[in-house]
């Protein structure tokens, strides 16, 4: 199928790749708080989790979990508190209790319906887990019915 230019795109597109946390969902304060929830668990002085702040929380933005996690636990030094796998499974557990709170980003259902309008084809590409992924897409058929390949972290 031959892609037509438009001034917006004066190149054909031929397929749009897009991450999921910080993209197409507005996971980011999400995940903040269920990193706020684990430290607060694991140090109930909420000493730990209220050296956590925003210079920090941008460092590690983006980054798969085996980068920002143990960059979390040096900043914090709180390798003595709890493990990074430890960290891990409490974070996503927690992040699932959050997910059905999970809004678009601005912009993005117009964006998703104009690339579905013109047939060009639309995957995911993110680190979250299939589990995590398919968790934050359940409330959110609208846009993701229109994608047609998913590439999660566990894959």
């Amino acid at each position: 199928m031959q892609r037509q230019t438009t001034e917006v795109f004066p190149r054909p597109i031929s397929g749009v790749v897009f991450d999921v946390d910080g993209t197409l969902l507005n996971t980011e304060p999400l995940s903040t708080l269920a990193i706020i929830k684990v430290l607060e668990e694991v140090d109930p002085s909420h000493s730990t989790a209220e050296k956590f702040d925003w210079p920090l929380n941008q460092r590690i933005l983006g980054l798969p979990r085996n980068k920002w996690i143990p960059l979390l636990q040096d900043a914090l030094e709180i390798h003595h508190l709890i493990t990074e796998d430890d960290f891990f499974h409490k974070w996503e557990s927690n992040l699932g209790e959050l997910t059905e709170k999970v809004e678009k980003m601005p912009g993005v259902v117009e964006m998703v319906n104009f690339f579905h309008s013109k047939h060009i084809p639309m995957a995911v590409a993110t680190s979250s887990t299939s589990a995590g992924f398919n968790k934050k897409r359940l409330k959110h058929a609208d846009i993701f019915d229109k994608f047609s390949c998913f590439v999660c972290g566990d894959d």
